[in-house]
């Protein structure tokens, strides 16, 4: 017999009665298929946090739901091992959002352009992007203090717009090996 534990094919709508009260939502499985478009619902959220446990089922989710825009309470999101991501949507209406951790994403290619406008940001965490080829203009990230880019293998070029950021204490690059110079404008930081 087999002694593994059921995991979650797809999110259980009845979490909708929640709506009101729910505060934190972590789905972990290597079998989840997709994310519905009624998450966007649980607006009272401040941390969500998905993952496929590592698993290569992990390639099942392709797409995050757009609704996800609507989860302006959101403080931490965290997208880990969800291999078949390829892309994030618009996230620019997240403006509580402070910690963004996206590890083990590994076709994800690019971030949303709005995600140069998240103000409240303070930490992110892009780990083993391994098809992530450029990111956004920072733009107004006037919060990020720590930035920390790890085995993002296909990572060319980091925006100038880096060099801008007032807040930022700590900025960790390793394993990046297709990064071949760092903004010039970097050893003006504070």
């Amino acid at each position: 017999p087999d002694a593994r534990p059921a995991e979650l094919v797809e999110i259980p709508e009845g979490l909708l009665e929640l709506q009101g009260e729910m505060e934190e939502l972590t789905v972990q499985s290597s079998q989840l298929q997709r994310v519905p478009e009624w998450l966007g619902d649980l607006t009272r959220l401040t941390k969500l946090e998905l993952s496929s446990c590592g698993s290569a089922a992990g390639g099942r989710v392709k797409e995050l739901p757009t609704s996800l825009s609507k989860l302006t309470a959101l403080k931490s999101l965290s997208l880990r091992a969800l291999i078949g991501l390829k892309s994030v949507p618009d996230v620019g209406t997240l403006r509580a959002l402070k910690t963004l951790t996206v590890d083990n994403c590994s076709n994800l290619k690019e971030l949303p352009a709005s995600f140069g406008t998240l103000r409240a940001l303070k930490r992110l965490e892009l780990c083993r992007c391994t098809q992530l080829e450029k990111l956004p203009a920072f733009g107004p990230l006037r919060a990020l203090k720590t930035l920390e880019l790890r085995h993002c293998a296909r990572l060319e070029k980091l925006p100038g717009s880096l060099c801008t950021l007032p807040a930022l204490e700590s900025l960790v690059v390793v394993g990046c090996r297709s990064l071949r110079e760092l903004p010039s404008q970097l050893g003006n930081l504070k």
